[in-house]
């Protein structure tokens, strides 16, 4: 089986939904905060080891990947022994404050007030699924060149997937 551009940015799209919610808590005495709000939070959120590439998508390789990024798809960047990968952070950004709300709603404390005890994996699951049904990524051409965008359903009045629907993507 081929693998597209299309199927490996859809997977690490998908991939980065799902570990945004994680990536945003921080454990303090026991308990759960959000993170500070600020750029290194997030750069930390929506990047991806190298490593785990297998796991996103089977037999996605690391040529693949630089290939990608030679060519502006996605974003890499030294990590140890290995390197780290993400699609461009001001794509993923609504995102990572749409999963702060989520977050926020369901009663995570902000940083610095008081850590609370929660269901860290119901809680982060609840998060994931709702980013997965509110964005999508999206091909376009700009300039003739081709470029994928993250769009909000919010803003085209549409839903990715139906609401009793999880991403073919996600899984627990």
């Amino acid at each position: 089986m081929r693998l597209t551009d299309d199927k490996i940015i859809t997977a690490i799209f998908s991939a980065t939904i799902k570990q945004l919610p994680r990536e945003a808590l921080l454990m303090v005495d026991g308990g759960y905060t959000l993170t500070p709000d600020d750029g290194y939070w997030m750069d930390k959120a929506i990047r991806i080891a190298s490593a785990e590439r297998s796991a996103i998508l089977p037999g996605l390789s690391t040529t693949r990947l630089h290939s990608l990024a030679k060519h502006n798809h996605i974003q890499t960047a030294p990590a140890g022994h290995g390197f780290t990968f993400n699609l461009p952070e001001e794509h993923l950004g609504q995102c990572w404050f749409r999963c702060r709300e989520l977050l926020r709603t369901a009663c995570v404390p902000a940083y610095g007030d008081k850590p609370a005890a929660i269901d860290i994996k119901a809680v982060t699951a609840m998060a994931s699924i709702q980013l997965a049904k509110e964005y999508h990524v999206a091909k376009t051409v700009v300039n003739d060149a081709i470029r994928w965008r993250i769009l909000s359903s919010a803003e085209h009045g549409i839903s990715w997937y139906p609401s009793n629907e999880l991403s073919p993507y996600y899984s627990s």
